[in-house]
């Protein structure tokens, strides 16, 4: 049966989720909703698909997925929901007729088997049977590796991370992770306790080598035992070789312009370190861990902006992997960006700034560049800044998404009115829609939980 008027109104809030980019075969559209039903429109705001799907991905290698059909087979908290779903190409049509299913179980907000790992990668997109185990079909539908995993990651350059099959022996409880290529063959055993997702053919991964039962002292003096649990973390390369075993104190992204960004972990920050960046073979950087907590404030004037490095007590704890050029660092609570020609450390221009307050410079959010543009956030509003950090947009937004497809979707509250646009890079509305706040059918609350995934990035994902 179709579904019923509560889950219409979970429908209402449903979720966009986002697939990966691909400029060069992709559409620049993006999702929007009308009537509760998910199209898209190009940069100019037109309508490029008008909204007829249940629910919509973004286009993926030039395919999106489309929901047609919601069928309720259990109510209650138990609530068990079957979604029908193909593929559409650039023009709308279907190109995987809308036969494939998948069941979820529970009260949820949206669909949750539609994320990323659904979305075509190298030419290959998840699929899970009815006992919830994944697989991999094709472009033209067919199931080409079979549901024999309990969880995926996407391909990548021809790999994909996959969880040891429910039916298989494991003779480790703690190593259930390996790599298979695109035809199923296995290319790195089940030995991984955690394998990221390869990024530029390099993926970390890690082993749990040791348990020990240690004593802590508590409050009042009584002795708590507790499990520790001790790890291994190796750099993998495109073969599943080892390249190198890395520092355990470190929390590291994924590889990313050739740099692999290393956060601080605690046990880092009680040695006094801060964040690290390492190359594609897993040795440090030019950069070292030193360069990000100087001896001394040193400021320099660098294209009408300050270049900024910090003393000890403004270490860096944590960084981003590097995207169009630039990271982005985390320091007492701030956020700055990082520069991958030269590391330089990058924040708002000011020349009210005082000497005697580093952090002056720095962001209260900062988001990656996208489209040649990155979200910041300052003073509670949100605003765009291009490559030399100059605002092309200034801060003026209660809500704002990273951009995608050259367009961001953006929020400011009038009163009572809410008013939700796409605008494009110079800061134009070519689509808006306007609601009341205390509707809960507003448009930017239908789209409260799938905006921030269509606008996700999951390319950046681990």
């Amino acid at each position: 049966m179709r579904i019923n008027c509560f889950l219409a109104f979970l429908c209402s809030i449903g979720l966009i989720i986002s697939c990966s980019r691909n400029s060069e075969v992709n559409p620049e559209y993006n999702l929007v909703i009308e009537d509760n039903l998910y199209g898209y429109i190009n940069t100019k705001g037109e309508f490029a698909i008008k909204p007829t799907f249940l629910y919509a991905s973004n286009f993926s290698e030039g395919l999106a997925i489309a929901v047609v059909d919601s069928t309720i087979l259990k109510g209650g908290l138990s609530r068990e929901i079957e979604y029908t779903y193909g593929y559409v190409n650039q023009k709308g049509q279907f190109v995987i007729k809308p036969k494939l299913k998948i069941k979820e179980y529970g009260i949820s907000l949206w669909p949750r088997f539609l994320d990323d790992k659904f979305c075509f990668h190298d030419g290959m997109a998840a699929y899970r049977d009815e006992s919830g185990k994944y697989g991999f079909i094709n472009r033209k539908g067919k199931a080409v590796i079979k549901p024999d995993f309990e969880d995926i990651k996407t391909f990548s350059n021809g790999l994909a991370v996959v969880k040891m099959p429910t039916d298989t022996k494991q003779l480790d409880e703690k190593s259930n992770w390996g790599v298979i290529d695109t035809k199923g063959n296995l290319v790195v055993d089940y030995i991984y306790q955690n394998i990221q997702r390869y990024h530029e053919n390099r993926a970390i991964a890690r082993i749990e080598t040791k348990r020990d039962s240690v004593g802590f002292m508590m409050d009042d003096g009584t002795i708590k035992k507790d499990l520790m649990k001790y790890y291994t973390t190796f750099l993998l390369d495109e073969k599943g070789h080892v390249i190198s075993e890395l520092d355990n104190i470190y929390e590291y992204g994924h590889c990313s312009e050739g740099i692999i960004p290393a956060s601080a972990s605690s046990l880092a920050q009680f040695m006094g370190k801060g964040c690290a960046f390492f190359d594609a073979n897993g040795n440090l950087s030019n950069l070292g861990r030193d360069n990000l907590s100087a001896s001394a404030l040193q400021k320099q004037r660098s294209n009408e902006h300050y270049l900024l490095l910090f003393e000890n007590e403004t270490m860096l704890t944590s960084v981003t992997p590097f995207n169009e050029r630039f990271a982005i660092g985390k320091v007492k609570g701030k956020y700055i960006y990082i520069s991958r020609a030269n590391f330089a450390l990058f924040g708002k221009s000011d020349d009210a700034a005082s000497d005697d307050d580093p952090l002056y410079f720095a962001y209260d959010e900062a988001n990656p560049f996208f489209n040649g543009r990155a979200k910041v956030k300052v003073g509670g509003l949100y605003g765009y800044i291009d490559e030399n950090f100059e605002y092309v947009i200034p801060p003026q937004y209660t809500r704002a998404s990273d951009f995608h497809n050259n367009l961001a979707l953006v929020q400011r509250v009038n009163g009572k009115v809410i008013v939700t646009s796409y605008i494009n890079k110079e800061g134009e509305v070519v689509y808006q829609k306007t609601s009341s706040s205390d509707s809960i059918n507003s448009f930017f609350d239908q789209y409260q939980y799938g905006i921030w995934q269509s606008f996700r990035h999951p390319e950046l994902d681990d």
